[in-house]
């Protein structure tokens, strides 16, 4: 198993493949590869690495003798390894920082700064004419 970081991509790969690796078991790459571009995840290189790292795996079904000469195809079904799992179930550590953290956006670190208004959005004061 390799110890590089995964990247965003990656990491919403193999979340999406959990997801449906709960709801249906292993999943079919084609059905995958269509689900997940549907949404916008980058299938085949994060799949790659994904494979590489050893979070996912590949279990190839190939049909009987019979069957593949009436054309039935080999299914190529993904899944989660249980080190995928254990991977998706513990945030990364970022420079210190846990990746996923909540931060209180409570009450501003000093006391003194103005709120910030959108120039896009804001009303024009009322002193100002809107003709010059």
């Amino acid at each position: 198993m390799s110890h590089q970081l995964l990247n965003a991509n990656d990491r919403r790969l193999l979340s999406f493949i959990l997801g449906l690796y709960a709801e249906d078991g292993p999943i079919e790459r084609s059905q995958l590869s269509v689900k997940a571009r549907g949404i916008g995840i980058e299938v085949a290189r994060s799949l790659l690495n994904l494979k590489h790292s050893g979070l996912v795996e590949e279990i190839t079904q190939r049909p009987g003798a019979l069957r593949r000469l009436f054309g039935a195809k080999t299914l190529v079904l993904v899944g989660p390894t249980e080190a995928g799992a254990a991977q998706d179930a513990v945030p990364e550590q970022v420079s210190g920082a846990t990746v996923g953290a909540k931060i209180d956006l409570g009450q501003p670190e000093s006391s003194n700064t103005a709120p910030v208004r959108d120039a896009q959005h804001a009303p024009l004061p009322a002193e100002q004419p809107l003709v010059p």
